[in-house]
């Protein structure tokens, strides 16, 4: 079976994922163990800027997310995380990353011009039912706040007060 270690540099960032046989690892230390790590850097020298090695896994269920090039390995939880999408944004109680304003709960449109004129394949949406398309939604960095667009072109912002989208 196959385990993983990831090259960090000083930055925390993961630059490069490197695998390894399981049994490397249980031969020297266990797996998440700084003599694993230090086995695997003398098999496989660490390149310029990286710093160290941190095992990382697909099948176990160890620093909640396998590591990928451009995440964060943040020492102090033992995990890696997606790289911080915004300045504003922080870790939640699940360590996962949260605009200041709470993302919007409406994430499509039903456009009653748009009724269906048969039944869907699956018969989940009957003759004459709406039809709904996604916004397109992201965060506005600048303005601290959620846009849309629709499938038309119209742009939308969040309106945290009456939880809906207002005409921007």
């Amino acid at each position: 079976m196959a385990t993983y270690f990831a090259a960090i540099n000083a930055a925390n960032q993961v630059v490069r994922v490197v695998s390894a046989d399981q049994s490397f690892v249980d031969a020297n230390g266990g797996d998440q163990s700084e003599s694993a790590a230090n086995a695997f850097e003398k098999k496989i020298p660490l390149k310029s800027g990286e710093v160290k090695y941190v095992q990382a896994s697909k099948t176990r269920s160890f620093r909640k997310n396998f590591a990928g090039v451009g995440m964060i390995f943040d020492s102090e939880k033992n995990i890696f995380l997606e790289a911080k999408p915004y300045p504003s944004w922080s870790l939640n109680e699940n360590n996962e990353w949260e605009a200041p304003v709470a993302e919007p709960t409406i994430k499509n449109t039903s456009e009653v011009s748009g009724q269906r004129l048969e039944a869907s394949p699956d018969g989940l949406y009957p003759a004459g039912s709406d039809v709904y398309y996604p916004y397109d939604i992201s965060w506005d960095e600048n303005n601290q706040k959620w846009i849309a667009s629709d499938r038309h072109g119209s742009n939308f912002q969040w309106n945290t007060s009456t939880l809906s989208w207002d005409n921007n």
